[in-house]
């Protein structure tokens, strides 16, 4: 197998990472963060390294090292564009995420209300309802359901966001972003 191809598979299994965690992440401020350090420490050196093996070929007219140097860098390229693709992928999936935790409270309601009729508050947890639809996955945090005597309150933090949260108060039926 030619050089340039072992390199290239080097360089493909090393963006495998950061391209899952666009999927699993859903473009969090760590995932942002990997890209960019995929991009300073390994995609830009070895791109360069590829474009100095490609010029050396050049000058000593050796076609081998040639294609071995445009191979580095072209799979470099690759390398840190699929990388920065991962986070657009990452966010489309955390707007759909979102939306699911949004329109949680639609389902959670009659459940919540009819607890209240029978046992005069809302439960202290979730865990507490025995029909209780399932958590979406920004809401599945412990802390997300909070309970208070004549109300309650559902609570997220989106992936992208370090201080900013998502907060539903059934008093008003209206979800509010909060830093």
């Amino acid at each position: 197998m030619p050089q340039g191809i072992r390199i290239a598979f080097l360089i493909l299994a090393g963006c495998a990472l950061p391209a899952l965690a666009g999927y699993w992440s859903l473009a969090s401020f760590g995932h942002s963060f990997l890209a960019a350090t995929f991009t300073l420490s390994a995609g830009i050196p070895i791109f360069a390294a590829g474009l100095v093996t490609w010029l050396a070929g050049r000058f000593r007219k050796s076609r081998p090292t040639q294609r071995t140097g445009m191979a580095i860098s072209l799979w470099s390229l690759a390398a840190v564009a699929l990388v920065w693709c991962s986070l657009g992928l990452g966010s489309i999936f955390q707007l759909g995420a979102i939306g699911k935790a949004q329109s949680y409270p639609n389902r959670l309601a009659p459940v919540l209300e009819e607890h209240r009729r029978m046992h005069g508050a809302y439960p202290d947890s979730l865990e507490d309802l025995a029909k209780a639809p399932p958590l979406p996955r920004l809401l599945g945090d412990r802390y997300a359901y909070q309970s208070r005597a004549s109300n309650y309150r559902l609570v997220f933090r989106p992936p992208s966001e370090m201080l900013g949260v998502w907060i539903y108060e059934s008093a008003t039926g209206h979800w509010e972003f909060s830093r």
